[in-house]
């Protein structure tokens, strides 16, 4: 496999990962933008780009994806918007073509409005009917307010927008931050063509916005959200001027510390008289912010008795030996990224929702080469310096 990474003519960046050998080839597109001040515009204009592609209405894309064995994806991120699809060689240059024309497509009329509209209104529906609490606490955390509202935004202010507003979004992604991810069985042929169609688009500079302080929402070490005597307990680390080495290392931390019945957390706990099935961690970057959580269920009763634990459990990943939990699983598994396109253009996708930019996969293999112990322990050290908070989260 054969990495390559440059710019097009119009300041597009193009990172191609080509091995010949396979039969299947995937693309994604990623548009950055700036939090629009109207939240759940750029998740609108997401949906409007699946109603028209030059002459093709929803009905007739969604057959053309059908006719290829192929569908394309796409979801509306805080700061950016994501296209792509998987599909056989074969049909990569019409699959390609019709993303093409959807992206390009400035037609869309007052019937594309109406059709979009009640579609989202059940996703808020759906969202606010089950139980979001965690996703909730977590968006209200951000410093930045802008990235406080939902990505969905609110019927009533998506009922008052006009499609003059949503024209001036959709014109705003189109700048030379995009990024077009390519990975597969590719011959240069089809790489000519993603390059063709990618410079056609007219670009503008990508313009970032300064951050928008706002009051923090949460003012105590422990919060409650809503009540009951089952209880998700999350613990969270909000660190402010992250390095780009400590949003690397944040998934290598992750999943030597939470994940797998080996991992420090399951042992610990274990011990302590704490066993759980499972714990969630993750961790989310916007800007220069990074949030770092991990949750649990609890009894009421033992909400307490668990907040001494786990503060002894912290110390105790500075001593745990993290690297051979993690080493296997996230430097040595690289290798099955070369032979499966879909898995590789999505983890240069989920990298760049880190970072703002490409990172190769030979990067990330010299990176988990070079991890060691003390690192990630550093690592950890920061997350304990940042904004702790703890959440008690029952029913709403």
């Amino acid at each position: 496999m054969t990495e390559n990474s440059f710019r097009l003519s119009n300041g597009a960046a193009v990172l191609a990962a080509q091995n010949e050998g396979l039969h299947s080839v995937s693309l994604a597109v990623v548009l950055p933008f700036c939090a629009h001040e109207t939240a759940g515009v750029y998740h609108f204009v997401e949906h409007l780009f699946f109603e028209r592609a030059g002459e093709l209405r929803a009905e007739e894309i969604n057959r053309r994806m059908s006719e290829c064995g192929s569908e394309i994806l796409a979801y509306t991120a805080k700061n950016h918007m994501c296209f792509s699809f998987h599909c056989r060689r074969e049909v990569f240059a019409r699959q390609l073509s019709l993303l093409v024309s959807m992206l390009r497509e400035k037609g869309h009329a007052a019937e594309d409005f109406d059709k979009v509209l009640p579609v989202i209104e059940n996703e808020i529906f759906e969202y606010d009917f089950y139980d979001y609490a965690r996703e909730d606490v977590l968006r209200e955390l951000w410093y930045d307010a802008r990235y406080r509202e939902s990505v969905l935004g609110t019927p009533k202010a998506l009922r008052s927008l006009t499609l003059e507003t949503l024209q001036k979004a959709r014109d705003g992604l189109f700048t030379d931050a995009m990024h077009i991810f390519l990975a597969g069985g590719f011959s240069e042929t089809e790489l000519s063509l993603v390059k063709e169609a990618f410079e056609s688009f007219s670009l503008s500079p990508f313009s970032p916005l300064p951050p928008v302080s706002a009051p923090p929402r949460y003012l105590k070490d422990v919060e409650k959200v809503g009540r009951g005597r089952d209880l998700q307990m999350m613990f969270t680390y909000h660190v402010k001027d992250v390095s780009e080495e400590e949003i690397f290392l944040s998934p290598y931390l992750k999943n030597a510390v939470f994940y797998g019945m080996d991992a420090v957390f399951n042992e610990f706990m274990t011990a302590e008289g704490f066993p759980f099935y499972s714990v969630d961690a993750d961790y989310a970057v916007l800007g220069g912010e990074l949030i770092f959580y991990w949750l649990v269920h609890v009894k009421k009763r033992d909400v307490n008795a668990f907040k001494e634990v786990a503060q002894v459990f912290e110390r105790s990943v500075l001593k745990a030996p993290l690297m051979s939990v993690v080493r296997p699983f996230l430097g040595d598994n690289l290798v099955f990224l070369y032979d499966n396109p879909e898995r590789l253009v999505n983890r240069y996708t989920d990298l760049f929702e880190d970072s703002f930019r490409a990172v190769t996969l030979e990067e990330s293999r010299r990176l988990a080469m070079e991890l060691s112990d003390n690192r990630l322990y550093d690592v950890w050290k920061t997350f304990l310096l940042g904004e702790k908070k703890i959440f008690l989260i029952g029913k709403q």
